[in-house]
């Protein structure tokens, strides 16, 4: 039996338990019991891990104001170069870039918003810090922002949560 236990920022201890089968060498046991046995606790531990992991995701979406237009090729890049050390504390604070991307003109239904970013956070105390660097850092002041965050969910969830409004 393993045992796995975390505690997460809200001081919500959950203790999950997973057993699992020792195979033993024996004669009778072939190497396909084996395979079985590591494919279904892979898949053991995925469900646990996505259990204690909840994640929070966040997505901005974002478009330049005539501001950041107004300012030199040599500010953009100034301000853009103050923002890699903020980003690399993230990162080594368990927070996930996701991917960064712009908006193509072709999108079905498209938002008007040329960017985005998704990120992943390993609590809320993170989003929150996040989102007052983005302030602190002057960014409003360049660029009309959405955004959304939220506990990462499986489609059954949200589709359930649709259901039953």
């Amino acid at each position: 039996m393993v045992v796995l236990s975390m505690s997460n920022e809200n001081s919500r201890d959950c203790t999950h338990l997973l057993k699992m089968n020792t195979l033993t060498d024996n004669n009778h046991k072939n190497k396909t019991d084996a395979s079985n046995h590591n494919l279904n606790t892979f898949y053991n531990l995925r469900a646990i891990n996505s259990k204690i992991n909840i994640m929070k995701c966040f997505i901005e979406l974002w478009k330049e104001k005539e501001s950041w237009r107004k300012l030199s090729q040599q500010e953009r890049s100034n301000y853009v170069n103050q923002l890699g050390p903020h980003i690399q504390t993230l990162i080594a604070g368990g927070v996930e870039i996701v991917c960064w991307g712009a908006n193509e003109k072709s999108t079905d239904q498209r938002a008007d918003y040329d960017f985005f970013a998704v990120w992943k956070f390993p609590n809320q105390e993170m989003v929150n810090q996040f989102e007052k660097l983005v302030e602190g850092s002057g960014w409003y002041n360049y660029f009309v922002q959405v955004n959304l965050s939220g506990d990462a969910s499986s489609p059954n969830e949200i589709l359930g949560q649709l259901i039953n409004m």
